[in-house]
């Protein structure tokens, strides 16, 4: 009668080799999938794969998907998140156009080291009755596109070749498996009228007071509301002052986080494209 093997806490995914579950380690590892694992075995495999990356396991920064009849693991936001503050990495938009019923975005990263790295996303413009979108559902489409082009960049510039979830509703056989942690907020529902309804616009959008946000940081900018900023200037300031928190160690005041936020969801919803800031330190911090 055999007697299952349990995997001793903390252990590396290469331990698994030692316990001579081969057929899943090589499933896993030559042929990316995971479903020849046992559930013990597959967090074993994720709490791994995090490490290799530096990612907290406990913010879930992957989930399941079965694509192509294989188990395997994407990325969710919180990975891309994390792997930009862990890497130092700043990001770029370079170009941003319609081509015909297309919208693509050209994105640079660079992280730490200056090593740069480049990826291209491409949304389609139309719903699946062939109908253009306008108003919201265009504006949502393309920050879509914005988002993909820099968790693509993001992912590849860190190492590491997995799906991100912007990506998952232009793929066929795919499965999403019963885990609370594996929603899409990309996968839409279908559109029936693309006319923009209360309910249906994001906070983003329909937060029109984000201009009014006061800074409270800063010696040359307190006082100065986001929307009194030159929007390159925000950016930069924003940019310059997070990387030298980095580079001394120190944690940003609870000010400070708020200003953050605030300044980046700002940023977001005016589609911001511009150059990063060059300083080494932020007056005033």
């Amino acid at each position: 009668m055999s007697k299952e093997v349990t995997l001793p806490e903390n252990k590396s995914l290469m331990s698994l080799i030692d316990q001579k579950y081969l057929e899943g380690v090589e499933s896993a590892l030559a042929l990316n999938d995971l479903s020849k694992m046992s559930l013990q075995h597959r967090v074993a495999y994720y709490n791994a794969v995090c490490t290799s990356v530096g990612l907290n396991p406990l913010t879930q920064p992957f989930a399941y998907i079965v694509l192509d009849g294989k188990l395997t693991l994407y990325a969710r936001k919180e990975a891309s998140e994390q792997l930009r503050k862990i890497n130092t990495i700043s990001t770029q938009i370079l170009r941003k156009e319609i081509m015909g019923d297309f919208y693509e975005v050209d994105v640079r990263v660079k992280d730490i080291t200056g090593r740069i790295e480049e990826e291209t996303a491409v949304l389609f413009l139309k719903d699946k009755y062939g109908k253009p979108l306008d108003g919201v559902a265009l504006a949502n489409a393309k920050m879509k596109c914005v988002t993909k082009a820099k968790r693509r960049a993001t992912l590849a510039i860190s190492g590491l070749g997995l799906l991100d979830e912007s990506e998952i509703d232009a793929i066929n056989n795919v499965t999403l498996t019963e885990n609370p942690q594996v929603e899409n907020p990309f996968k839409s529902d279908e559109i029936k009228d693309v006319t923009p309804q209360a309910d249906d616009i994001p906070e983003v959008l329909k937060d029109e007071d984000l201009g009014d946000f006061v800074c409270k940081v800063g010696k040359k900018h307190t006082g100065k509301k986001l929307s009194d900023f030159d929007i390159f200037e925000l950016n930069g300031f924003v940019e310059s002052t997070k990387k030298w928190f980095s580079e001394q160690g120190k944690n940003p005041s609870n000010d400070w986080n708020e200003f953050f936020a605030k300044a980046e969801e700002y940023l977001n919803s005016r589609e911001y494209q511009g150059e990063q800031s060059e300083s080494n330190e932020p007056e005033g911090v």
